[in-house]
């Protein structure tokens, strides 16, 4: 321990034994700073904000406990793409409503306060393993819903100017054919199959 007196007080420091460390740290590890986040939820039918745990970091996107971790890879590539990278965005799972009835079609997007970045609020009622049968430029593909739908999230960021609609169909476009189709910005035939 040091000691330093200032003005009749005594501060005490603790003296930290500086040795090397053949340790490696994480590029993406989740620093102790950055353990929780504030993030919109539900809470007995009202919107309020509650803390969550973090437990993966992807470049500028934050995983709270409870995503698969099957969408990290695939959403921060995404963002890449989208051109996304100088945003923070969060991703959760919680209740998503449309009407006070909860839906699990699309995400709740959120831009937080103090410039904590854009929270993206994934329905609980879908399940990573859940797919759908489509059809997309007379192609018959098997897509996961999961992703279908935080992909046409982050495409609602990317182009606010386009609709619901568009962005979902470009979604399903995008992970059937490829991001060339994004990059044109004409979303191909999008049909589904019944099951």
């Amino acid at each position: 321990m040091a000691c330093h007196k200032s003005f009749g007080s005594v501060y005490v420091t603790p003296v930290m034994n500086m040795k090397k460390s053949n340790k490696l740290i994480q590029l993406n590890r989740v620093d102790s700073m950055e353990r929780y986040v504030l993030v919109p939820g539900n809470v007995n039918g009202r919107r309020n904000r509650r803390i969550k745990e973090l437990s993966k970091v992807r470049g500028n996107c934050f995983f709270v406990k409870g995503v698969a971790h099957g969408l990290f890879d695939f959403i921060y590539r995404a963002t890449v793409k989208l051109g996304l990278k100088d945003r923070k965005l969060i991703f959760s799972r919680g209740s998503v409503k449309t009407g006070n009835r909860p839906v699990s079609n699309r995400v709740d997007i959120y831009e937080l306060d103090w410039d904590l970045g854009t929270s993206i609020l994934i329905p609980m009622k879908l399940n990573y393993r859940d797919k759908v049968k489509l059809i997309i430029s007379e192609i018959e593909t098997e897509l996961r819903v999961m992703e279908i739908v935080v992909l046409s999230g982050l495409i609602q960021i990317a182009c606010p100017d386009k609709s619901i609609k568009w962005c979902r169909e470009m979604a399903a476009t995008v992970m059937a054919l490829g991001w060339k189709q994004y990059e044109s910005g004409i979303p191909a035939a999008v049909k589904r199959l019944e099951p």
